[in-house]
């Protein structure tokens, strides 16, 4: 399981000739309803740095220190309906008691799905109990909330995984 805020700006390699690094992941796509690692974005090195798109069958292992892919023939587009984390998706549980904000994710690297995600409750929540681990959640009809169905009562500190 490794946290999606530690693989930002980690090198992405070509498969077939892992000396040529084609750039730095940017963002990934995930789908709240599947779970499911869509795909991630890269900035291209170089002078002029344009974002790619690569989908999940693109992509053929995720590491701590890269992510290994097949080059794509063609630009793929990146997908409309994706988990965005500048938006600062409210979370509640079944009740509707706000459980705080979602910080974060983590990704199942064998599996390439999404497997839980970490909610803050406050910065002076954070750093006495932790952050909580929810690892059983769908979103809200007609809303931009998340709901928590299971949540980890223990916090999980920062530094921990």
């Amino acid at each position: 399981m490794i946290r999606q805020s530690g693989l930002i700006g980690i090198t992405v390699v070509e498969d077939c000739d892992q000396r040529h690094v084609l750039g730095r992941v940017r963002s990934f796509e995930v789908c709240l309803e599947t779970n499911a690692l869509l795909g991630f974005t890269y900035a291209t090195n170089g002078i002029i740095r344009k974002r790619v798109y690569i989908p999940r069958d693109r992509i053929t292992e995720i590491g701590s220190g890269f992510i290994t892919v097949k080059r794509p023939g063609k630009k793929a587009k990146p997908p409309k309906d994706v988990l965005d984390l500048s938006k600062r998706l409210e979370v509640v549980d079944q009740d509707g008691n706000d459980l705080g904000f979602l910080v974060d994710f983590f990704l199942d690297e064998n599996r390439c799905r999404l497997d839980s995600l970490e909610v803050s409750r406050g910065v002076f929540e954070d750093v006495l109990s932790g952050r909580l681990k929810v690892k059983e959640f769908s979103r809200m009809e007609y809303s931009e909330k998340v709901i928590a169905v299971c949540k980890n009562e223990q916090g999980e500190r920062r530094g921990e995984t």
